[in-house]
């Protein structure tokens, strides 16, 4: 068997094997590493042919994340829902999926290649198609996903994650943590917690949206739940690892698009833009200095500066405002951000 970059072993190859002969493709493929998640999955591109790929999945089988991850593949059969790659055979036990390939061009290389604003609205606005034909599919309230939400125990915890893991980075921010920040994060629980929920990816930003031949891709979407439809559309509007790609031009058009094609309300937006930068803020933390993944600090800045813009659009959150005020500051003097590139 022929491979180049690295090499299956040999469980692996044979789990590949016996999926891919009866659909009409040999015992030769080359494989390339693709890539790995900050949850410890590892992933393998098989190239079959000049036309044809699949991805292996390596992912710890106790995770109980792959009951999610199965049952949004049911829903991907009932809803027809394009933008996800099908599962072609899994085998839990051992830890493996063998999925189609949704392509190795991530949204974020595309948006930081060499071209105009004009250029990233359009393809911004691609993408707000298959989020608004993710976010109208009808999912079945009994159903696994159906039942599963992003409510207000899960945004007092997102909250409670940030101001554990952003004091981590930056001890000086411990005492601003105060009963104003707790009625605030409340406040915001409630809010986001009262809006109508569609199907919510919950990690939707630039590194989890894929192309291949044109057509978009969702990954990584183990996360899955019902929530509000504008925590996923803030999550990409002010994505960290963007940064500044995003301008408020851009954001504006392209909030203008998914708003002539889906009901939006701006107030929902700016409260689930605070609970998402937060939620990332705190991962970013978390990963960087409980993970050995150091890389993630460099977003810290961006996601303040995403997250300031937006607490001025929320004046009822005046203590989480100087908190991030003073976050940047911290930050901007260069004693914690040393590992930034």
């Amino acid at each position: 068997m022929r491979q180049s970059n690295v090499a299956l072993d040999p469980i692996q190859l044979t789990f590949c094997t016996e999926i891919l002969r009866p659909l009409g493709f040999g015992g030769y493929f080359f494989v390339n590493w693709a890539g790995s998640a900050g949850s410890g999955r590892a992933f393998y591109r098989l190239i079959l042919n000049a036309h044809t790929s699949m991805v292996l999945m390596v992912w710890e089988g106790s995770d109980p994340d792959w009951d999610n991850f199965l049952a949004m593949d049911n829903i991907r059969q009932e809803q027809n829902l394009t933008m996800l790659p099908a599962i072609l055979g899994y085998d839990r036990e051992l830890g493996l999926a063998l999925v189609e390939d949704g392509g190795d061009r991530r949204l974020i290389d595309i948006l930081f290649a060499k071209i105009s604003d004009i250029k990233r609205v359009i393809i911004l606005n691609s993408v707000m198609d298959q989020l608004i034909a993710w976010q109208n599919c009808e999912v079945p309230a009994e159903s696994r996903i159906g039942a599963r939400a992003l409510d207000r125990e899960q945004f007092l915890w997102e909250t409670g994650y940030f101001k554990e893991h952003i004091c981590g980075l930056m001890p000086e921010l411990v005492d601003l943590f105060n009963d104003e920040f707790e009625s605030e994060r409340t406040m915001l629980a409630d809010r986001c917690d009262s809006i109508e929920r569609t199907l919510l990816h919950r990690d939707f930003q630039s590194e989890n949206i894929v192309v291949k031949n044109q057509a978009i891709s969702f990954v990584d979407f183990q996360g899955a739940r019902m929530g509000p439809p504008e925590y996923d559309l803030a999550s990409l509007l002010y994505d960290p690892y963007l940064g500044a790609l995003i301008t408020p031009q851009i954001r504006e058009e392209v909030c203008a698009y998914y708003e002539s094609h889906r009901s939006l309300n701006r107030e929902n937006l700016a409260y689930c833009g605070c609970q998402r930068l937060m939620q990332a803020l705190g991962a970013y933390g978390n990963l960087s200095m409980n993970r050995g993944k150091p890389r993630y600090r460099q977003f810290v800045k961006p996601a303040l500066i995403n997250l300031k813009s937006v607490v001025e659009k929320v004046p009822e959150v005046r203590q989480i405002r100087v908190i991030v005020e003073k976050a940047l500051v911290i930050w901007g003097n260069g004693s914690h951000s040393v590992l930034d590139i």
